[in-house]
């Protein structure tokens, strides 16, 4: 995401501007659902690239909001770096603490062979965006620099460039970005054919790949900001359609058409495609129902993604346990997907959008009133 997934909240009368990237933030969040499901992961060979679509986002939003501003002095480093914790921090509280449950359960249970030492040493670890050791090898998500909640190895890459974007704004120059991008790109391809594929960043063993990843696409997302401040038109509503279309054919594609390899397939989706969808997608305009629908996907899409693998992990681990078939089956796909869905939907409107209204009363009182909330 994720913000990786969703902006900042807005101030009040505020347009929406970029609706069709909102829509697209929430859709991007869905597939990679859909990955982590033991029922329908195997049908989405690359749909992890959902989260260099995020990166990139993030990037021209960021680049969109706040470098101006920047530059002009109109807001300083601190209250940046404030703002950027007030909008990530309270679900990565949220997604640690609600990883956790299951993980500790199986603990409890007798399924892990590991003590309870390890397991509170991460957890205090992933609460600060520590990175973590493998906790065990045979357990795909304890596998991960944070083992609670494995989506939540994206916000830790998430977090490094917002610094880097804090501290250098006044350096950051068209031709630097390119140079960046250009080197990060060449970067990740080597990363990518050493490792077979695109899922870096995931573990200790590929963070320097998924440095990469972050560096090509948030990079990117700065030059496209650059690109559309000086390329200024309208897209009707129609192609709103068209780019969510080759989007989800871009996450979704099956392994037998990845031609001619899924390297090359990877590459050209997320060096080239992506780029294009979010320039043409920033100037896509639509209307006020559909920018309704696509302001709330891209409010839900960070709950969203920080909470549906603990949901998904209990499911995956009872499917694959029991092995259900039939009706059965079909039941329990139902039912994981409505409590991710409704999961998602309390945490924002109950948890995420409430305490950030607060922190943001005394942290940033003057730019965040009690209400409303929008998507930017």
């Amino acid at each position: 995401m994720p913000e990786s997934l969703t902006p900042e909240l807005a101030r009040p009368g505020r347009r929406q501007r970029f609706s069709l990237l909102d829509g697209q933030r929430g859709l991007a969040a869905l597939i990679v659902m859909l990955r982590h499901c033991h029922t329908t992961g195997a049908l989405l060979p690359v749909a992890y690239t959902a989260v260099d679509f995020f990166f990139l986002l993030s990037g021209f939003v960021i680049g969109y909001t706040y470098e101006q501003k920047l530059r002009d002095r109109k807001i300083t480093t601190g209250r940046f770096l404030r703002t950027r914790f007030v909008r990530l921090y309270p679900m990565i509280l949220f997604g640690t603490v609600f990883g956790a449950i299951p993980v500790f359960a199986q603990l409890i249970l007798g399924g892990y062979p590991i003590g309870i030492g390890s397991l509170l040493g991460a957890f205090f670890r992933q609460l600060f965006l520590i990175p973590s050791p493998p906790l065990i090898y045979d357990v795909d998500s304890l596998d991960s620099i944070f083992p609670f909640n494995m989506p939540e190895w994206s916000l830790f890459f998430e977090v490094l460039p917002n610094i880097a974007f804090a501290m250098l704004v006044f350096y950051i120059t068209p031709i630097r970005l390119f140079i960046l991008a250009a080197l990060a790109a060449a970067g990740l391809g080597f990363a990518t054919l050493a490792h077979g594929s695109m899922i870096l960043g995931v573990d200790l063993q590929t963070l320097p790949g998924g440095l990469c990843r972050i560096g090509y696409s948030f990079t990117m997302g700065l030059l496209i900001h650059r690109l559309y401040k000086s390329q200024r038109f309208q897209l009707s509503s129609m192609f709103s359609w068209l780019l969510s279309g080759i989007l989800v054919a871009l996450l979704i594609c099956p392994q037998s058409f990845l031609l001619p390899n899924e390297f090359t397939f990877e590459m050209f989706a997320v060096v080239v495609c992506f780029p294009l969808l979010v320039f043409l997608g920033a100037h896509t305009v639509n209307g006020p129902r559909l920018s309704a629908v696509c302001d709330f996907a891209g409010r839900l899409s960070y709950p969203l993604y920080l909470t549906h693998f603990p949901i998904i992990f209990v499911f995956n681990w009872y499917i694959e346990k029991h092995n259900p078939h039939g009706s059965v089956l079909a039941a329990l796909i139902v039912l994981q997907f409505s409590a991710v869905i409704a999961c998602a939907v309390l945490a924002l409107l109950c948890y995420d959008e409430p305490l950030r209204r607060a922190i943001s009363s005394r942290l940033l009182p003057e730019r965040f009133p009690a209400k409303p909330i929008q998507a930017t």
